[in-house]
């Protein structure tokens, strides 16, 4: 089911991006930087993840991406993995609902991958440690789905 049929809200993604180094975590002990993005002055210029629209016919997957690709150039190494149930806010265009993902992309061993902005809504980007970005971060629901982010990296 996609989720413009379950909801008369505005279909959003939010995905945080992360890169593990193989030279400073070899074991895997958790050590991970994320991607957040600075919004041109257009936009408010503060710090985000990945976030996006879902278009008409879209899953909130596919939807997220799309949104991926298109914001960084980005390819996901791995399946993107859900950070926790839609929640739903008031954007500036209207009521949305919000699905929130985690995405693994691979870069060098001591150095994470390049990055593509869109120019038309991102001026800067920060490859940084989880403790950095949730101080740099505008909004509570950026906050908690990088929160539930590093819970499930810790875990793995």
């Amino acid at each position: 089911m996609r989720l413009d049929q379950v909801t008369e809200r505005r279909g959003k993604v939010q995905v945080w991006i992360y890169w593990i180094s193989k030279a400073v975590d070899p074991i895997g002990s958790g050590e991970f930087r994320v991607l957040l993005l600075k919004t041109i002055p257009e936009r408010e210029s503060f710090w985000q993840p990945v976030t996006g629209g879902i278009e008409h016919g879209e899953t909130p997957e596919v939807a997220a991406r799309r949104e991926v690709f298109e914001e960084t150039g980005l390819i996901p190494s791995e399946p993107l993995f859900s950070l926790g149930e839609p929640f739903d806010f008031e954007s500036r265009w209207g009521p949305a609902r919000e699905v929130a993902f985690g995405c693994q992309v691979e870069g060098s061993s001591s150095a994470p991958p390049g990055v593509r902005l869109d120019p038309r809504e991102h001026d800067q980007f920060a490859w940084v440690f989880a403790e950095k970005a949730l101080e740099q971060l505008r909004f509570d629901s950026n906050a908690q789905m990088l929160i539930n982010l590093t819970k499930k990296l810790v875990r793995k």
